[in-house]
Order: structure tokens, then sequence, then C-alpha cells
């Protein structure tokens, strides 16, 4: 599999987002930003009363070292956060939740291709 960058991550993340429902009260933006490169998914969720979100950020080692593994295992946790109603409490911008890096999640959250 040919490396992956940053770029290429985020137009992975938007093509398998073309092809998932997301829920109507749901949206995901997906960014990039620089000094570090990352790619970073945001997750708003508009229930009544409370609108929670948050975000989870994949960094560019892992993108360089795990390509689409390490984008999609990061596409499938908003869409369980997203499904789970897990989120915080929006009070102003989306805190971050977890990032994962070529060691897996800064969370605990098992990666695909951590070591255990």
């Amino acid at each position: 599999m040919p490396p992956m960058n940053v770029s290429q991550a985020k137009r992975h993340v938007e093509e398998a987002l073309n092809h998932t429902d997301l829920p109507a009260h749901a949206e995901l933006h997906v960014q990039t930003s620089q000094n570090p490169g990352r790619l970073v998914l945001t997750m708003i969720v508009r229930n009544p009363g409370v609108t929670t979100g948050g975000n989870f950020i994949v960094s560019e080692e892992a993108i360089q070292d795990y390509g689409a593994q390490a984008v999609e295992d990061a596409f499938q946790r908003v869409l369980t956060a997203i499904t789970n109603g897990n989120l915080l409490v929006l009070v102003g911008d989306p805190a971050d939740l977890a990032v994962l890096t070529s060691h897996g999640w800064s969370d605990g959250h098992p990666a695909p291709y951590a070591a255990h």
C-alpha cells in the first residue's frame, strides 16, 4: 500500500462520508492542519436542549505509517461516538477527545495496529 499524506487522508474520509448516512442531527467536519500535520475529525450532534461534540485527531505520523488503516479506524470511532452519544456537551469549540499516533490512541482505546 503506498504511503498516504494528510491531504489524501482527508479525501479518504470525505469519500467514506459520501457513502455513510449520518443521523440528521449529526455533522462531521473534516479538516487538516499543519505544524503539526494532522487530520481533525470534528463531530457536532444537535439534540433537543443540548449540543454535544468533540474532535478525534489523526497524527501525520500515523497517516504516513499506517495510511488508510489509521484513517478508517478514526472514522469508525467517529461513527461509534455519534451513534452511542458519548460526546462532551459543547460550551465553545469542540474539545479534543483523543489523538491517534503511530503508537495508538492517546486515551488508551485499542488501535488496530498497536502492540498490546
